[in-house]
C-alpha cells in the first residue's frame, strides 16, 4: 500500500517536472501573416545547431496535428523526409532549423510547431495567418515593400555582418586579399525584413520596428565565389530580390583604394605638366638654333655673291675749268669697292 502511493507520487513528480521542462525550453508563440501565392520562412532563434539533432515539424489545423517534417542524421548520412500534402512545396534548412513554404495558400492558416532534438528538447510555435486578395486590404497595409539596393560596403556599428556559407555549413574560406564586403540596403517600413541568401540558402536576417530608419546587411563573402546570392526584402505583403554581381562589384580592378587614385592622378597630372614645360623649352631651343644657322649661312652666302664695280674719278684741269669747250683728255683713277646685294 505504502510501495505503490510512492509509485504514483514519483510518476507525479516525473510528469510535472518533464512539463516543466518543455515549458521552460518553449518559446512564446510567433506570429506569421502573408499574402496568398507567396513564398514564407519560419525562421526559430537558433544560435547554434548540433550537426546530429533531429529537426520536427509539424502543422496543426483544427485541432488535428500532422507530421510534415522529420529531419535526422543516421551514420553520418542526413535523411529527411516531408510529407502530407505541403510536402512538395516544404524546404528545410538544417543549419538553422527554419521552414520554407512556397506558394502558400488559405488552407495552409494554422499553427506550425518545430521541435529540436539533441541532448534537450527545445520547441518553437508559430501561429502563421494566410488572407487571400479579397481579405488581404482589411487586416494589412497593401504597401510594397521597396527593391534592396547593393553596393560596395564597409562594416559599421549599426549594421549586422555576415558570411557566406557552404551548404554544409561551414564559412568559406577566403583570403584577406580576396575577400569582398557588400552592403544590402533597403527602407524600412512596418513588418519589413532584409535577408541575404546563398542560392536558397538563408545567411542572415534584419528587421527593425523604428520605419524611420534604412535596413542594412553586410556580407563577406570571397571574390572567387561564383555562387548566386541575393538579398530580399519582405514584408507580408510582397516581397523584391535584388542578385549580387560578383564580377561587377567585387572585381578588385573596378575598386581600387580612393586614395590610391587620387595619388595616382595627381603624379600624371605632375608627369604632364613637367613633360610639357620640357617640350616648351626643348622647342624654344630648337628655334634659336634655327635661326642662328639661318642667319649665318646667309652671311656667308651674301659675302660669296659680292660683286665688283669700276668706279672712275675724273679730275678736270684748270684749263677745263676756263674753257669748257676745249677738249683735253681728263686724267681718271680707278676705285674698287665691294657691292654687297
Amino acid at each position: 500500500m505504502y510501495g505503490s502511493a510512492m509509485m504514483h507520487i514519483g510518476t507525479l513528480v516525473v510528469i510535472f517536472i518533464h512539463y516543466d521542462l518543455m515549458c521552460s525550453l518553449k518559446d512564446d508563440v510567433k506570429r506569421i501573416t502573408a499574402k496568398e501565392g507567396n513564398t514564407v520562412t519560419l525562421r526559430p532563434e537558433v544560435h547554434t545547431l548540433e550537426i546530429d539533432a533531429q529537426i520536427l515539424w509539424s502543422f496543426n489545423q483544427n485541432s488535428k496535428d500532422s507530421k510534415i517534417v522529420n529531419s535526422q542524421v543516421f551514420k553520418g548520412d542526413i535523411n529527411t523526409e516531408y510529407s502530407g500534402r505541403l510536402k512538395d512545396r516544404l524546404l528545410l534548412d538544417r543549419n538553422t532549423g527554419s521552414l520554407t513554404i512556397r506558394n502558400i495558400t488559405t488552407r495552409e492558416s494554422g499553427m506550425y510547431r518545430l521541435r529540436i532534438i539533441s541532448e534537450h528538447v527545445s520547441s518553437w510555435d508559430f501561429n502563421c495567418t494566410v488572407y487571400g486578395d479579397k481579405n488581404l486590404c482589411v487586416f494589412i497595409s497593401p504597401v510594397p515593400v521597396s527593391a534592396p539596393n547593393i553596393s560596395r560596403g564597409h562594416s559599421h556599428s549599426n549594421t549586422k555582418t555576415a558570411k557566406s556559407r557552404t551548404w554544409s555549413g561551414a564559412e568559406s574560406q577566403s583570403s584577406s586579399n580576396t575577400s569582398c564586403q557588400v552592403l544590402c540596403s533597403v527602407k524600412n517600413d512596418r513588418e519589413v525584413s532584409l535577408s541575404w541568401f546563398r542560392v536558397n540558402q538563408l545567411i542572415s536576417q534584419t528587421s527593425s520596428p523604428d520605419v524611420n530608419t534604412t535596413l542594412s546587411l553586410t556580407l563577406d563573402i570571397d571574390e572567387k565565389d561564383n555562387t548566386v546570392h541575393r538579398c530580399v526584402s519582405a514584408n507580408p505583403v510582397s516581397n523584391d530580390t535584388t542578385y549580387l554581381n560578383i564580377t561587377v562589384m567585387c572585381s578588385s580592378m573596378n575598386h581600387k583604394d580612393p586614395s590610391m587614385s587620387k595619388r595616382q592622378y595627381l603624379i600624371f597630372l605632375l608627369a604632364l605638366c613637367l613633360s610639357a614645360t620640357i617640350a616648351i623649352v626643348v622647342m624654344a631651343i630648337y628655334l634659336k638654333k634655327k635661326r642662328e644657322n639661318n642667319s649665318s649661312r646667309c652671311t656667308a652666302h651674301s659675302l660669296e655673291e659680292s660683286q665688283y664695280a669700276d668706279v672712275k674719278h675724273c679730275a678736270r684741269t684748270k684749263e677745263q675749268n676756263q674753257d669748257v669747250l676745249q677738249e683735253t683728255e681728263p686724267t681718271c683713277d680707278t676705285i674698287y669697292s665691294g657691292v654687297v646685294t
